[in-house]
């Protein structure tokens, strides 16, 4: 049986466009996938700008945009989480604004196998910063720069003071509330 091809001339556009048509439809192509071949149409210079791209797509221009973000995450972050078939796009929009801030990068390495396993959606990402962002566990609780307790939260929400037995003994002639008082500010927050 013979089948026939038809062949034709097409310029750079076209071809894209072709490409784009054949594969629209299959299911095994994610969407970090035709981002980064949308990308590779813009670097080469084949549509000027997403706008162009988004036309000729028939997608709208924000759409385009959403999509882009996965080629605004770092590398870094790229190379830890592995495979970014499970990243949703709204993971990869909150991945490309977290990132624009270079100090949390490690953070988001430290949170790529959540990431890849799809376990860890953009609303738990963001989540999990803002808890890393949090007050301190404690605050020193200093007296003549020497460290004589601490202050923290329990978990009930109560907040408690703890006198070192050391320093309690040390300064047994004061009053508790004399020995706190004369910290003044309670020290330094540690985490």
């Amino acid at each position: 049986m013979i089948e026939k091809a038809f062949v034709r001339d097409l310029d750079d556009q076209e071809a894209f466009i072709e490409m784009v048509i054949e594969n629209k439809d299959r299911e095994d192509i994610s969407t970090w996938s035709r981002a980064m071949s949308y990308k590779k149409a813009l670097d080469s210079g084949i549509y000027p700008s997403q706008g162009a791209l988004a036309a000729k797509l028939n997608i709208s221009r924000t759409h385009l945009v959403n999509m882009m973000a996965y080629t605004r995450i770092p590398e870094t972050v790229i190379k830890a989480i592995g495979p970014m078939h499970k990243v949703g796009i709204e993971a990869a929009i909150k991945l490309a604004k977290l990132a624009e801030d270079e100090s949390i990068h490690g953070r988001l390495i430290e949170l790529a196998p959540q990431i890849a396993s799809g376990k860890l959606s953009s609303r738990g990402l963001e989540k999990a910063l803002k808890d890393d962002q949090k007050e301190p566990a404690f605050i020193l609780i200093k007296h003549h720069d020497v460290v004589v307790g601490k202050l923290h939260k329990a978990k009930n929400g109560d907040i408690q003071i703890t006198i070192y037995s050391e320093a309690a003994n040390r300064h047994s002639g004061e009053s508790l509330g004399e020995l706190i008082g004369s910290t003044g500010v309670f020290g330094q927050k540690q985490g």
